[in-house]
């Protein structure tokens, strides 16, 4: 148990490093490939958020298989020389990663207790659109090639657009900013949920969700997700202007939406994350 705790240790100080990289590796390739859309970008941030899992996999299996004797090991012994002269640390180590689970089982608990929650108070009080709307969404969804039922629902328990549910999407709007919106601008919103829906935005959001979980404490790879969740948004938004929305109705709409926003559960799909974001 302690060599199993060590392993751990060590691969998830590796990931440190390993997710600085993976992000250099993005940055140059954006240099690269700079006219790539907000698409292309997101999957080849899920391709490189795959790798740290792979090169994290990797990691513990050298240690702990003792693997590490047949490799010319360097950037073990250039960051952890100094820990290899001690023993504290793999003495410590069974204590880290009692520490390490007892975080990440609270965190799981939150986000399982939050999604139950959710979907029992919040999804049985919906409230049914109108005729024109609805039909809106389902043309809409048939336009981008989606097969599963979408349902639109409005709720007063939401603050900003969401979308929940991989097999039975639903798109949620809020009534008091629904109350605030044109039919165009109401419209706009729906196509950005739906671009959500077809790209399974939900689903890979459960992805970065757990990655985010499983290395809360790495702060490069917490900058990997939060460019996941920006170019997502990005690719949404530019899907909408292509139904030939004006810009600055569309950006005005957005604004209203950030004005009723206030803080929403990781594994629901906001149209708005955050103002920071929409001024970008």
């Amino acid at each position: 148990m302690e060599h199993f705790s060590y392993s751990l240790l060590l691969s998830l100080l590796h990931s440190l490093w390993q997710a600085a990289l993976l992000l250099c590796l993005y940055s140059g390739a954006t240099i690269l490939f700079k006219y790539s859309s907000p698409l292309q970008k997101r999957n080849k941030l899920f391709m490189l958020l795959a790798a740290q899992f792979l090169l994290s996999a990797i990691t513990f299996t050298i240690y702990y298989s003792g693997s590490t004797y047949q490799f010319s090991d360097y950037f073990t012994h250039a960051f952890f020389a100094f820990f290899s002269r001690y023993t504290y640390l793999e003495m410590a180590a069974p204590w880290i990663t009692t520490a390490y689970f007892t975080i990440i089982a609270f965190k799981s608990m939150q986000h399982f207790f939050g999604w139950q929650h959710f979907k029992k108070a919040i999804l049985a009080h919906g409230i049914k659109p109108g005729v024109e709307l609805k039909l809106f969404s389902i043309v809409k969804a048939a336009e981008f090639g989606i097969r599963k039922k979408v349902t639109l629902l409005y709720s007063n328990h939401i603050h900003t657009p969401l979308t929940f549910g991989f097999l039975k999407p639903v798109i949620l709007m809020p009534v008091a900013l629904v109350n605030n919106l044109s039919i165009a601008e109401t419209e706009s919103l729906i196509i950005h949920e739906l671009t959500h829906i077809k790209n399974n935005d939900y689903f890979l959001n459960w992805i970065v969700l757990f990655a985010e979980t499983l290395f809360f404490f790495n702060p490069f790879l917490r900058i990997l997700t939060e460019k996941i969740k920006f170019e997502r948004e990005k690719n949404c938004d530019s899907t909408v202007l292509q139904f030939n929305y004006p810009p600055l109705n569309y950006a005005g709409t957005l604004l209203k939406a950030a004005r009723y926003h206030s803080t929403t559960a990781p594994f629901l799909l906001a149209a708005v994350l955050n103002k920071s974001q929409l001024l970008k």
